[in-house]
């Protein structure tokens, strides 16, 4: 996976995961983004932190039983998309033309992923790009 498709990937993740998610969730919703080692997948994982806070998502983490904003506690070690980024998100607004070419890169990554459904990708990363297409 490229670092634009990984990166496109984790926001869709984020923005599909309201409860957040443990780096363990993560390297199971997106299992070819961050193979290898526990470690070098983290840093990796920071460094992709950094390019999502720069297209406006910010990441929160928060510790076992750490307070989270809406005042449950974090059952482990997670990340949360800010409260401030959620309420500064914009609707998504694309041309007829965006919308299309959009929904033609999604159809093609879901033909792909279904190609390789044998390999194992997961159910879950098949239902979030058919939402995606969809909307």
């Amino acid at each position: 996976m490229n670092k634009l498709e990984r990166i496109a990937c984790l926001y869709l993740t984020f923005l599909s995961s309201p409860g957040g998610l443990s780096f363990a969730g993560i390297r199971q919703f997106l299992p070819t983004a961050y193979q290898g080692e526990q470690e070098a997948a983290r840093r990796k994982f920071e460094r992709d932190k950094e390019e999502l806070r720069e297209l406006g998502m910010e990441l929160r983490y928060y510790g076992a039983g750490e307070a989270l904003p809406d005042g449950s506690l974090a059952d482990g070690p997670m990340y949360l998309v800010a409260e401030e980024t959620r309420r500064q998100a914009e609707p998504l607004r694309l041309s007829r033309s965006e919308s299309r070419t959009l929904a033609a890169s999604l159809r093609r990554l879901l033909h792909e992923v279904s190609v390789r459904e044998q390999e194992g990708v997961s159910e879950r990363r098949r239902a979030l790009l058919e939402s995606a297409a969809g909307k």
